[in-house]
């Protein structure tokens, strides 16, 4: 199977919407947006509070989902991140006891819980089609080519061709 990041549509956004705030009565709409540049293949992650929106993060997929993902699962936590709009606005994400996320973004937004499922979800759709836009044309080229199969004259890239290579070296295993 062949995957072609032309054949992909990358236009909109995903939006996952936040289950909980600390401000029960609010009412209007509390989410994050992860959209992918259609020129760059870079992937763009916004804070969307009511008609408010703050660019929280702008960068490759792999750099977004090395970041993020850590964050998400509770390995590590994001303290006191700038935010991209020249404001000096910091926000924080962290992991709950309670399974949830915690955005807190002080002075633009309540304090916001999501459910891990909703970013994982978001993060890998929105940095797979970042992946495929803009990373994989530049790194697929770069891959070293090697024979197969003696019997056919089919080419094919590894991603790790070490177990390919000590394999080749072997000419014959005793069972």
């Amino acid at each position: 199977m062949r995957l072609d990041p032309s054949e992909n549509d990358f236009r909109g956004a995903l939006r996952a919407y936040a289950r909980r705030s600390s401000v029960p009565i609010c009412k209007t709409p509390q989410a994050i947006d992860f959209t992918v540049d259609q020129e760059d293949g870079k992937v763009s992650i916004t804070l969307v509070s009511a008609h408010r929106k703050m660019p929280l993060e702008r960068a490759s997929a792999t750099a977004i989902l090395r970041k993020w993902l850590p964050s998400i699962w509770g390995r590590s936590a994001l303290e006191n991140q700038l935010a991209l709009d020249g404001t000096g606005n910091k926000w924080s994400l962290r992991k709950l006891e309670s399974g949830g996320v915690l955005l807190s973004a002080p002075g633009f937004s309540p304090n916001l819980e999501f459910l891990e499922v909703d970013l994982e979800y978001a993060l890998m759709e929105a940095c797979s089609n970042g992946f495929l836009k803009g990373e994989s044309k530049s790194r697929t080229h770069s891959l070293k080519e090697h024979q197969f199969t003696i019997d056919t004259p089919q080419k094919v890239r590894r991603l790790n061709n070490r177990i390919h290579d000590v394999a080749m070296e072997v000419d014959e295993v005793d069972l």
